[in-house]
């Protein structure tokens, strides 16, 4: 039996299920996909915090919340991104890119979890626009209208305001 490798080491990264696919060697979009989570879900290590207390970045330990499995975690703002996303001019760079979490650090642009954060957000902006089209239609005071869902000719899924009609004898029950 061999001893084990550097990469056997506790709290290594395994190498990317994907390297050598190329995937894992695009370059980060920066799309802010992967800082886009649910609360409590961008977990912090206590390695982390011993980190960031030796190099006097207390306000990083204060922002932490209440995290998954009993974890600390990064706070998430009201845009449902993590509160470190975003600098003038550059809304999706990390405000603390020096001092990121391990989280952050080992994540690898190109993988898997990266392709399906993007699919995610997408997903989610789907749903805030969707949400958005309905709260219109349904603020139209004093009028009657219905909606339909379908996709567009770009296969964008999407809803239709459709206006109210006078029933017809038919509908109304009338032979």
């Amino acid at each position: 039996m061999t001893a084990p490798g550097p990469a056997a080491k506790i709290g290594a990264v395994p190498p990317c299920p994907c390297h050598g696919s190329g995937l894992a060697d695009l370059p980060c979009l920066r799309c802010g996909a992967c800082c886009h989570q649910r609360p409590g879900t961008i977990l912090v290590t206590q390695d982390d915090v011993a980190v960031w207390r030796r190099d006097g970045q207390d306000h990083l330990v204060e922002s932490l919340t209440e995290g998954h499995f009993g974890e600390m975690a990064f706070a998430i703002g009201p845009n449902g991104a993590c509160i470190h996303l975003g600098l003038p001019g550059a809304p999706n760079d990390c405000s603390i890119h020096a001092h990121r979490a391990s989280v952050c650090r080992n994540f690898r642009p190109g993988s898997p979890q990266c392709q399906e954060f993007i699919r995610d957000r997408e997903r989610t902006e789907r749903r805030k626009t969707f949400r958005e089209t309905i709260a219109a239609v349904e603020s139209w005071e004093g009028r009657s209208a219905g909606w339909a869902m379908g996709y567009g000719i770009d296969g964008v899924r999407r809803a239709w305001c459709l206006e109210a009609v006078p029933a017809s004898p038919r509908a109304r029950g009338v032979r």
